[in-house]
């Protein structure tokens, strides 16, 4: 065996001499629902051994720091937050989609790795502790089984936790807004010099305020993952997510230098930039527009679900993807709208669809599906609208375009579907700026997507390799250059 094919791996022991084996049992069995999980920004579970007196669990090994080691010198700036953010609200949207609940997420259990990537340690490995062991601020292990037992660590547990509920995506919300809030401020939002202290201060005191420096948008999701009752909170890491991707909208995007590249000449740089702030000027008039022509609209719930290539040609499957992501992208961001996020919605992808159980299964009142066909580089495109409750048809269109052309169909289909979701009576919203003119330079941005997620590390060189060469088709195609960071 060569040095390079030795992989590292990291060993979580399991006390042999637990007197409840039915809780060495319990976590062994959810270690193995978190092994299923295959997702770049969590710890991979490789192996659980139940076996001989020394049961253990083989993981990931990570190398890096944790955000407690790193909120502990100084606080995050907001751009570092909301990177690390959207990775792990993007970890605990794929991980809740599985049926995994975390129970014990905290700043000790985020890694840095030294690629600036995240990793999110022990899913479903949390450890229980029995509310008479409530004598400190920070929880040690006691059981995983027993009744009325507290999950988690107490600093980061939501107050309905506190209350005995069992623990639920609501409550990783909270613990995801704690962490948040230490990453943007360098200190927990809520302090006591004991147990009872702590405790009334996540029952019942306002969360403190972040520093005038921290970007509105990002203290508003920090507020909202922060209220008290958990009706009040995000109710999905999806939606928690998509309010991340918001709030990005809501500043200029930063080009990475080393993206660019040491011999790019600078007025590359500048023109990218000018690009990202012409992105985030147009959603800005967007959102003017929303604010001017009220919030009445005709959908409060859809799930867009991922559009069917009946081409004869599978290699163009990144197109349908990649023009069904941009619309859930563009419909998060209207108002009072709730959208499934992508996760959920491409569970249905290759499948044959019935829009009433689809309704029923995502609780959500219409559907939107469409059809591609792409021949002798012609592009055509048929949507509709259905209401789940009675199947009826609410909206329908079809698109034709000339494939040389289909990033100008991006623009008119996220345009037309905003429309029939907000309402009539209200207008049109402004065109969307296209990010790009080049159609060489769009179709590979939607191969880079396309490969990007599918989540392994060979996928992932294929996806930098398509946003290389997007930028260097175009090199103002701002939306290109973050991906390379």
């Amino acid at each position: 065996m060569t040095k390079s094919s030795i992989a590292m791996v990291a060993l979580k022991i399991l006390s042999s001499g637990s007197s409840d084996a039915s809780a060495r049992d319990r976590l062994l069995r959810e270690a193995r629902l978190a092994s299923a999980l295959n997702h770049p920004n969590i710890c991979t579970i490789y192996q659980i051994s139940a076996d001989g007196q020394q049961p253990f669990i083989a993981m990931e090994y990570v190398a890096g720091r944790t955000l407690t080691a790193l909120t502990h010198e100084r606080p995050l700036s907001p751009d570092d937050a909301l990177r690390y953010s959207l990775q792990i609200a993007d970890a605990l949207e794929h991980a809740h989609t599985q049926g995994v609940i975390h129970r014990d997420l905290k700043s000790s259990n985020v890694m840095v790795t030294a690629g600036d990537r995240i990793k999110v340690l022990d899913f479903g490995l949390a450890k229980r502790t029995k509310a008479r062991e409530l004598d400190s601020a920070t929880l040690s292990e006691v059981s995983l089984t027993e009744t009325g037992a507290i999950v988690g660590t107490l600093q980061y547990m939501a107050p309905e936790i506190l209350r005995g509920a069992p623990a639920s995506p609501a409550s990783e919300v909270w613990a995801f807004g704690v962490v948040m809030f230490e990453m943007l401020a360098g200190a927990i939002p809520f302090r006591g010099e004991s147990t009872y202290e702590l405790t009334t201060s996540i029952m019942r005191d306002s969360t403190p305020a972040l520093s005038a420096a921290v970007p509105s948008g990002l203290r508003a999701v920090v507020e909202r993952c922060l209220q008290k009752l958990p009706a009040d909170r995000y109710a999905t890491a999806g939606e928690l997510r998509a309010a991340l991707q918001a709030a990005a909208v809501g500043k200029v995007l930063e080009i990475p230098q080393a993206a660019l590249g040491k011999s790019k000449p600078l007025w590359k740089l500048r023109v990218a930039m000018f690009a990202a702030a012409l992105l985030t000027a147009t959603f800005l008039s967007w959102g003017i527009w929303r604010l001017l022509h009220g919030s009445a609209h005709a959908t409060e719930s859809i799930a867009i679900l991922p559009f069917v290539n009946s081409g004869s040609d599978p290699d163009t499957e990144y197109l349908s993807d990649g023009l069904t992501e941009n619309l859930i992208d563009v419909a998060s961001h209207l108002p009072d709208i709730r959208v499934i996020s992508r996760t959920s919605a491409f569970h249905f992808r290759g499948k044959e669809v019935d829009p009433q159980e689809v309704g029923k299964e995502l609780n959500v009142q219409t559907v939107l599906v469409g059809r591609i066909t792409i021949r002798n580089n012609q592009l055509d495109l048929d949507t509709e609208l259905i209401n789940t409750a009675d199947q009826s048809r609410l909206w329908g269109s079809h698109y034709s375009r000339p494939f040389s052309e289909s990033a100008g169909l991006k623009q008119d289909l996220a345009r037309d579907v905003s429309q029939q979701l907000l309402g009539q009576g209200h207008g049109a919203p402004p065109a969307m700026t296209p990010e790009t003119k080049s159609n060489d330079a769009y179709q590979d941005f939607l191969r880079a997507q396309f490969h990007e997620n599918k989540y392994t590390p060979e996928e992932f060189e294929i996806a930098k390799k398509y946003y290389e060469k997007a930028i260097s088709e175009d090199p103002t195609y701002a939306p290109a250059y973050p991906r390379l960071d």
